[in-house]
């Protein structure tokens, strides 16, 4: 959802490579959470949650992980992008709970937030308004 890679060089990695950030990732797909694990270090974590406002939902896990979204990509808008409809094709469909951002104990401060998450940006926000009050930037 929102740790998965869809680009190159995530924007954050500089601040990570010179010690001045800590990431947390969150990644509800399992398969891509396995993946992800074998970059833990004390700088990088992965949780296995979505992040949302708390409901059940159902997750759409797209053939491209960065993809992976709470709601299914509108394919007409989509084709107009090359690749897109493939990256964006739903191979399975999981049940969820979400979590607010401002639930989550593993996160204190919050200086910079990317949010990536393919429309549920409003729900993480919404749910996230005391942890995100005292953030530096955020990149969405």
């Amino acid at each position: 959802m929102g740790a998965s890679a869809i680009e190159d060089k995530p924007v954050y990695d500089l601040l990570v490579d010179q010690g001045l950030a800590r990431v947390t990732g969150f990644v509800p797909d399992l398969e891509e959470f396995e993946r992800l694990k074998d970059l833990v270090s004390e700088s990088r974590e992965y949780l296995p949650d979505a992040l949302g406002d708390g409901t059940e939902q159902t997750l759409h896990i797209c053939q491209a992980p960065g993809m992976t979204s709470l709601f299914e990509s509108d394919m007409d808008h989509l084709s107009h992008f090359h690749g897109f409809e493939n990256w964006a094709k739903v191979v399975d469909r999981l049940p969820i709970h979400t979590h607010p951002l401002d639930d989550i104990t593993e996160i204190e401060n919050i200086d910079f937030l990317k949010v990536d998450t393919q429309e549920a940006e409003h729900q993480i926000i919404d749910n996230g308004r005391d942890k995100i009050s005292e953030a530096v930037a955020l990149h969405i």
